[in-house]
Order: structure tokens, then sequence, then C-alpha cells
């Protein structure tokens, strides 16, 4: 059976990198992998889905971020700077057949992506 590829939006600090704290040592201090991450990143390629990295670094560190993504082998389709560091809401809707389009996963800062299973 046929299973569409997801869009997979995903915060950088705290989520794939290990949070600094402050956006002055996320720029000069040496990025942290997190566990998984690229374990993650690669099975989702490999399943053909679109990885949108979100931050609320701002567009005046878009350089440095990209420098240090790809430094630490992480890849991506966009990424979306500037945003707020307050929540995110998804908003889709529901296919006709009832399937629901959009869920979030709210996982303790640093920890990871050891237990996000996107195949709900």
């Amino acid at each position: 059976m046929y299973t569409p590829p997801k869009t997979i939006l995903i915060d950088i600090d705290g989520t794939i990198l290990c949070h600094k704290g402050d956006l002055y040592k996320m720029m000069t201090e040496e990025p942290i992998v997190l566990p998984h991450v690229i374990e993650r990143f690669l099975q989702w390629r490999r399943e053909g889905h679109h990885i949108v990295l979100t931050t609320a670094r701002t567009e005046g560190c878009r350089h440095t971020t990209e420098r240090q993504l790809a430094k630490v082998g992480v890849f991506y389709d966009k990424l979306v700077m500037g945003l707020t560091s307050g929540p995110r809401v998804l908003i889709n809707d529901i296919k006709p057949n009832g399937k629901k389009t959009a869920f979030a996963f709210s996982i303790p800062r640093d920890t990871g992506l050891g237990e996000v299973n996107i195949d709900q």
C-alpha cells in the first residue's frame, strides 16, 4: 500500500542540536548533534520525506547556521528562520476519508530523536 511522503517540520536548537542557552553561544560554539538525529534524517530521506527545519535564530544567522548544519551532516529541504521562540502551531485539514493530516511531538530539550516515531 502506497504511503505518501510526509513533510517533517523540526526545530533546530534543543531538538537536533544541543541547545546552548542563548543565540551568541549557538552562533560561536561548536554545534553538538543530539542522539539519533543523523539516523532519523537518513531514514526519513530514504522514505522520501520532505524535511523543513525551523528556528528562532534570526535571518542574519543563516550563513552560520547553514555552515553548522553542513559540518555535522544534517541535511534538509528548507530552512525557515526568524520564528518566535513561543509555541508553534500546525493547522491542516482532515481528508474526506477521515485521515488526519497533522500531528505533533513535543520532546524534552536535548534528548534527541530516539523516541520519535512519525509512522502513526
